[in-house]
């Protein structure tokens, strides 16, 4: 027999509660948090789940304050602290997990924001799709700036220096064929594409 387990953020007994043939401890008249063992969460998370609308009913609204930052002990394995990571490719719930026994706490209101995230199983894959490609975008210019060092993929200075020096023949052979008049006309006609350079 499991003996019972404590709240790791109120402190309170969890109460043992059957939802769909799966043992969840939830914290009634508590903080609101849940309890679920190893992968029982992806049983729940779906929109389309009556068992997850029906535990949030049982877990109701949290009648406690607790400190959201505070790392936590895992109920089922005490010597354990709780990881907190990102659910889900959005980061946006993070939930806390044990490393010894898979369990996962879910702070009041969680378990409703994780079923609220996606509306089916396509959204969560294009996120998942989405994620991975800002990884590998970032892994890619990554090994580009490897590759190019702190170097421009071209030298600029010769572009420019030829460039002042053509515009400087244009000057030069404006002022010589027509004066000052002509060297304004060439000033006008080349200070675009030489400032782009």
């Amino acid at each position: 027999m499991i003996s019972p387990m404590n709240c790791p953020a109120c402190g309170r007994a969890l109460t043992p509660v059957d939802v769909s043939g799966l043992t969840i401890e939830v914290c009634q008249g508590g903080c609101a948090g849940i309890w679920v063992d190893r992968a029982e969460l992806r049983a729940l998370e779906r929109p389309a789940t009556k068992a997850g609308e029906a535990l949030i009913a049982m877990a109701g609204k949290p009648a406690v304050t607790v400190n959201m930052t505070e790392r936590r002990s895992c109920p089922r394995c005490p010597d354990s602290v709780l990881m907190r990571h990102f659910y889900s490719p959005r980061r946006a719930i993070a939930v806390d997990e044990c490393a010894t026994c898979g369990g996962t706490w879910l702070d009041g209101g969680e378990l409703e924001q994780i079923r609220a995230e996606y509306e089916s199983g396509g959204d969560r894959r294009q996120a998942v799709n989405l994620l991975v490609e800002e990884i590998l975008a970032g892994d890619r210019m990554t090994l580009m700036r490897k590759q190019l060092g702190e170097e421009l993929p071209y030298d600029s200075s010769r572009s420019r220096i030829v460039s002042s020096l053509l515009v400087a023949v244009y000057l030069v052979a404006a002022y010589g064929l027509g004066g000052g008049a002509a060297v304004l006309k060439v000033v006008r006609w080349a200070a675009i594409p030489w400032a782009c350079v």
